[in-house]
C-alpha cells in the first residue's frame, strides 16, 4: 500500500514539474514570444567596440533619437562588439548603439534601420558602424 501512495505522489510530482508553463503577464494573459535572433557587431574602424550598450526600438522606420528610454530593448556587446536580441518579432526596427572605444579613446555612436522579415529564418546579423 505505501509503494502504491510513493508512487502516486512521485507520479504527481514528475507530471506538474514536468510541464512547460506558459509565461503570462500581470494581466493575465499568455505571452507569445517570437522566433527570431538579431546578432549585432558593433564596429568602428575595422574593429568590435567591447561593452558597447545596443538599443532596439521597435516598429521604428526612423531614428527615434538618442535617448535610451525610447526603446523597448536593450543589451550590452561582448569584448568582441557583439550583442544579440532574442525572441524577436517580424517587423521593422532600429538599432542605435553607443558607448566608449577604448582603443580610440573616445565616445563612439551609430544606428541604422533593420526589418526583420523571415520567421523561418531565426538567426539575422548586421554589422552597426559607429563613429565618434
Amino acid at each position: 500500500m505505501r509503494s502504491t501512495l510513493a508512487i502516486a505522489i512521485l507520479f504527481l510530482l514528475l507530471f506538474q514539474t514536468g510541464c512547460r508553463k506558459e509565461a503570462v503577464n500581470p494581466d493575465g494573459k499568455v505571452i507569445v514570444e517570437g522566433t527570431i535572433r538579431l546578432q549585432v557587431s558593433a564596429v568602428h574602424h575595422s574593429w568590435g567596440v567591447p561593452g558597447i550598450r545596443i538599443y532596439l526600438k521597435k516598429g521604428a522606420t526612423e531614428f527615434p533619437g538618442y535617448d535610451p528610454a525610447l526603446y523597448e530593448y536593450a543589451i550590452q556587446a561582448d569584448n568582441e562588439g557583439l550583442g544579440a536580441f532574442e525572441k524577436l518579432y517580424p517587423g521593422k526596427y532600429f538599432v542605435y548603439a553607443k558607448g566608449w572605444d577604448y582603443y580610440w579613446g573616445d565616445t563612439v555612436i551609430g544606428y541604422a534601420p533593420v526589418v526583420l522579415t523571415d520567421p523561418t529564418r531565426l538567426d539575422n546579423a548586421m554589422t552597426l558602424y559607429v563613429s565618434e
